[in-house]
């Protein structure tokens, strides 16, 4: 509650009141009152708080109810395409916070890992219906719960936490509570859209308006050598795609391919002392955020300690599938 409140502005009601229930496998969120069943919540172990491989769900499905009383009770969707990312979507970025400000980053960075981007990956792999981009979803779980949590979780990587959730919080206090004419996500977009620099808007464009996935991976394997001074150099090439899918048949095709379309990405690389796998990318020595406009891209940069593993997106902003490649280890 501290967390929405400070987040997103004022609680509604005088209290909020958790009711168990039997048997059943959901919780949902109605005013000040979350019915909740004991198999998804009561009876669930919450793992250990400061183990980064467990996932406390039954905390997040608590946080993500309480934010359901700021989206969905307060901002209604309009009944038109994308209408759900503005209750789902709105209110995975809200749990994710609470959960994140809870029980730290590398938590929530594995539960991005196990609910958002596998759910997304997964269920998109399997789905016999066409995948619109996300400001166009319907119903599909896999896009407004999923998809659109590792959207935002990109988005406030990028553009940084404040202004992210300000760009939200704004959104809440123009059209939450207002009743006719309700939001779009074409509103939201907007408002992000307002909020993020000139750099970035390409991005927003990928993650809302197009399915776009990239893939990023060593074209050489890194190469350290030190000065004398005890600063070390280290020289490697990156591969950096992206693909845009169709919403007809989900056919792939390179910017690089397409007219009037070019490479304008902006590529986070991490410097490592041990083997970040470990802490899910977390703990860098050194962390860069470059702009790559070709394929092939030639790298170097000059670092304090002698790393051992080199990550590509270390905090997992971009949609990617397969990130097996993103890693290169240094041998001594």
């Amino acid at each position: 509650m501290d967390t929405f409140t400070k987040t997103f502005g004022p609680y509604q009601y005088s209290q909020i009141r958790i009711m168990e229930f039997p048997y059943a496998n959901f919780a949902q969120a109605f005013a000040g009152t979350i019915p909740f069943s004991e198999n998804i919540g009561f009876a669930r172990n919450p793992g250990d708080p400061e183990d980064n491989e467990s996932v406390d769900l039954a905390s997040y499905v608590t946080m993500h109810e309480i934010g359901h009383q700021w989206f969905a009770h307060q901002v209604v969707p309009a009944n038109t395409k994308g209408f759900n990312v503005l209750s789902e979507g709105l209110t995975e970025n809200a749990a994710m916070t609470a959960y994140e400000e809870a029980l730290g980053w590398q938590k929530a960075r594995r539960l991005l890992e196990q609910r958002s981007i596998q759910g997304y990956l997964t269920a998109r792999a399997v789905t016999r219906n066409e995948e619109p981009p996300l400001a166009k979803a319907g119903n599909q779980q896999f896009l407004v719960y999923n998809k659109a949590s590792w959207v935002f979780w990109g988005l406030k990587q990028y553009m940084g936490e404040e202004l992210m959730q300000s760009a939200i919080r704004g959104f809440l206090e123009e059209y939450g509570t207002k009743g006719p004419l309700y939001p779009t996500t074409k509103e939201l977009v907007d408002a992000l859209r307002a909020a993020a620099p000139a750099h970035l808007q390409g991005l927003i464009t990928d993650y809302w308006d197009r399915i776009a996935f990239w893939q990023l991976k060593f074209s050489q394997q890194p190469s350290v050598s030190e000065d004398g001074s005890g600063k070390f150099t280290v020289s490697f090439t990156v591969n950096v795609d992206k693909t845009i899918a169709t919403e007809e048949d989900g056919k792939e095709t390179s910017v690089t391919e397409m007219d009037d379309e070019n490479l304008d990405e902006w590529i986070e690389i991490g410097f490592y002392t041990s083997d970040p796998e470990e802490t899910l990318g977390d703990e860098w020595i050194k962390l860069e955020r470059l702009h790559i406009t070709e394929l092939d891209t030639e790298l170097s940069f000059t670092l304090d300690e002698r790393p051992t593993h080199i990550l590509l997106d270390p905090r997992r902003l971009l949609i990617e599938r397969n990130v097996e490649d993103n890693v290169a280890k240094i041998e001594p």
